[in-house]
């Protein structure tokens, strides 16, 4: 089926084209950033296990929740980079909803593992949530709800 397309102005005046495709969000693009999301997963796995098995007992426990915080940003950057790299061409809307996508199956993971699984008490889990108290975590997911417009703009770009 051929996308429609309709007659766009910018803010500037000028004139553009927008397709169907460019306006609506495509499931099979969302089922296959859930299944990226599994690796996303695997990857946050291996790097606790790395916390909690090398750094923490090297550094210390908050020295080593900060590294790990860090290692796990840019590893997880990697992970998405190579995704929106190998699956470019995403529109606007689904980049914004995969973000949000990923940042929301993160929370309810790390919540649902963390508690049902791990046995760590809620008030412990909210606790990574405290920027005051000196708690990065919060950028985990913060990052999962915005890698996914940055690389994916990034690669329509280089298109």
């Amino acid at each position: 089926m051929k996308d429609m397309t309709e007659t766009t102005y910018r803010d500037d005046g000028s004139a553009g084209t927008t397709t169907d495709s460019q306006r609506r969000l495509r499931p099979i693009r969302l089922a296959a950033a859930a299944a990226a999301w599994v690796g996303l997963v695997v990857v946050a796995l291996l790097n606790a296990t790395f916390r909690e098995v090398v750094l923490a007992p090297a550094v210390g426990d908050y020295a080593g929740h900060v590294l790990s915080t860090v290692s796990l940003l840019a590893a997880l950057a990697v992970v998405a980079y190579l995704y929106f790299d190998r699956y470019a061409g995403h529109s606007a809307r689904e980049l914004v909803a995969i973000g949000l996508l990923w940042a929301t199956l993160t929370v309810l993971f790390e919540f649902g593992f963390g508690h049902y699984v791990m046995g760590t008490p809620w008030s412990v889990l909210l606790a990574d949530y405290n920027l005051l108290a000196g708690r990065v975590w919060v950028f985990v997911p913060i990052a999962m709800a915005t890698y996914p417009f940055l690389f994916g703009r990034l690669f329509e770009r280089r298109s």
